[in-house]
C-alpha cells in the first residue's frame, strides 16, 4: 500500500523541464525578441561616452539590425546554456532539469534594456568561466591555479566592462566559503589580475595610448545613486518580480537548510549572497543599473531553478505559468507604451 501511495506521489509531480514547457517558454522568449525588433528596442547598440576601448571595437563592427539581434539573441542562449552546463556540472539543482537555463533566457528576454547587447553580455562569458573555476575549487586549497584562472577571467571581462571588479571580493569570499582561500591563493588570485593589466599596460605603452585605464578609473569612481533621479515605474517591475522570487527561494532554503549535503549548501549559499550583494552596485551606479541586473539574472536563475524543480506539483506549476505569461505582457506593454 505505501508502495503504490509513493508511485501515485511521482506520478503527480510536474516536471517544468518537459518538452511542452520547454516549447512554450522558448517561443515566449523568440515572440519578445522579435517584438523587440520590430519596436528597436535598443538599436542602434552605440557605445556611450566613456566606454571601454573593448566595447566600443564591438559597437564598430556590429552589423547591421538583423544581424544584431540574432547575435544578441544567441549570445544570451549560449549563456544560458553554459549556465545549465555549470548547475549539471556541480549538481546545484537535484535531478535533470533545464529550469536554470529556462530561468535566464526568460529574464533576459523579457527585459528590454537589455535588447540587443549589452557590455555586460560580453563580460557575462568571463564571469561564468571564473564561477565555474570557484566551484572546481570546492575543498582544494592546494589547487592554486583556480585562484588564478577565476581572477584572470573577471579581469579579462573588466576589460569589455569594468564595473566587473565589484564581483572580484565576492569571489574572494567564495573560496573562504567553499574552504579553498588560503593566504597563497589569495596572493595568486591578486597575480592573476596584475598578470591581466599587466599585458594590458604593455600594449597601451605600445600604442601610446592609455584610454583603457582612465576609462576603468572614471567608471569605477562615478557614482550616481540610482534612487535618486529614478521613481517607481512600469519598468522595475519585471526585475522586482526577480528580486521577489529570489527572496521566496532564500525563505525557502532556510527553511530546509539541512535537508541537502554541506556542499550544496555551501553553493546554495553562496549564490544567494552573490544576487543579493550584485544589487549593491546596482543602486549606486544609475547608467549601469541594467548591467548589474545582468549579472543578478545569473545566480537568480539557478536559485529560483532550484525552487521550482524542488516544488513538482501543480500549484507551482500555474506560479510558473502566470510568471511567464506577466514578465511577456510586461515588455509588450512598456514597447507599446515606448
Amino acid at each position: 500500500m505505501g508502495r503504490e501511495s509513493e508511485e501515485f506521489q511521482r506520478r503527480k509531480r510536474i516536471n517544468l523541464s518537459r518538452l511542452p514547457n520547454l516549447i512554450l517558454t522558448v517561443l515566449v522568449c523568440l515572440v519578445c525578441w522579435t517584438v523587440g525588433y520590430q519596436y528597436s528596442a535598443g538599436y542602434p547598440v552605440v557605445c556611450d561616452t566613456g566606454g571601454s576601448p573593448v566595447w566600443e571595437t564591438v559597437c564598430a563592427i556590429l552589423p547591421d539590425k538583423r544581424f544584431t539581434y540574432l547575435i544578441g539573441c544567441l549570445l544570451i542562449c549560449l549563456l544560458a546554456f553554459i549556465i545549465q552546463r555549470i548547475n549539471f556540472s556541480f549538481v546545484i539543482v537535484r535531478g535533470k532539469t533545464l529550469l536554470p537555463f529556462l530561468f535566464f533566457l526568460l529574464f533576459f528576454s523579457t527585459n528590454p534594456d537589455i535588447f540587443p547587447l549589452r557590455p555586460a553580455s560580453l563580460a557575462l562569458f568571463f564571469l561564468l568561466g571564473a564561477l565555474a573555476e570557484l566551484f572546481s575549487s570546492y575543498q582544494k586549497p592546494e589547487q592554486t591555479g583556480r585562484a588564478f584562472n577565476l581572477s584572470v577571467f573577471l579581469s579579462l571581462g573588466s576589460l569589455i566592462w569594468p564595473h566587473l571588479l565589484w564581483i572580484v571580493p565576492l569571489f574572494w569570499f567564495g573560496m573562504y566559503r567553499l574552504h579553498s582561500l588560503t593566504p597563497q591563493n589569495l596572493l595568486t588570485s591578486v597575480l592573476g589580475i596584475l598578470t591581466t593589466f599587466g599585458f594590458a599596460f604593455v600594449w597601451c605603452i605600445w600604442k601610446h595610448d592609455y584610454t583603457i585605464f582612465i576609462v576603468l578609473k572614471e567608471q569605477l569612481t562615478t557614482i550616481h545613486p540610482f534612487f535618486l533621479s529614478n521613481p517607481l515605474r512600469i519598468e522595475w517591475l519585471s526585475s522586482i518580480c526577480v528580486v521577489c522570487l529570489t527572496i521566496i527561494t532564500y525563505i525557502y532554503i532556510l527553511l530546509h537548510e539541512f535537508v541537502h549535503t554541506i556542499r550544496t549548501r555551501q553553493f546554495l549559499s553562496f549564490l544567494l549572497v552573490f544576487a543579493f550583494y550584485s544589487l549593491i552596485p546596482l543602486g549606486l551606479y544609475e547608467h549601469y543599473s541594467v548591467d548589474f541586473l545582468c549579472l543578478f539574472y545569473v545566480p537568480s536563475s539557478m536559485l529560483i531553478a532550484y525552487f521550482f524543480s524542488d516544488r513538482r506539483n501543480l500549484l507551482t506549476y500555474l506560479f510558473y505559468i502566470l510568471i511567464v505569461i506577466f514578465l511577456m505582457l510586461l515588455l509588450l506593454v512598456r514597447l507599446w507604451t515606448f
